[in-house]
């Protein structure tokens, strides 16, 4: 995006954004979805993590009480770790 040099010469944007495992992790809220799967595989492209790593952290997600949502995470744990086994 180009800003105005008038605009930027005022103001400093600062952007943060959730780190590249919690964006993972709210992916496979809805399962192995073709989509959310390619959003995981750019993010795990330009980060690179571990199966080590996403194990870790399958085990202290920390899920709502909804038992369709943990269904739908537990089917998208094994095409996650795949997907980041062919990075």
């Amino acid at each position: 995006m180009k800003l105005r040099k008038m605009w930027t010469r005022s103001f400093h944007l600062k952007i943060f954004r959730p780190a590249t495992i919690d964006l993972v992790l709210t992916k496979m809220m809805r399962g192995a979805d073709r989509e959310d799967l390619a959003d995981i595989q750019f993010l795990l492209q330009q980060e690179a993590l571990s199966e080590t790593d996403l194990q870790i952290a399958f085990g202290r997600a920390r899920l709502p009480d909804i038992p369709e949502l943990h269904d739908a995470f537990r089917a998208a744990q094994p095409k996650v770790l795949e997907i980041a086994r062919a990075i």
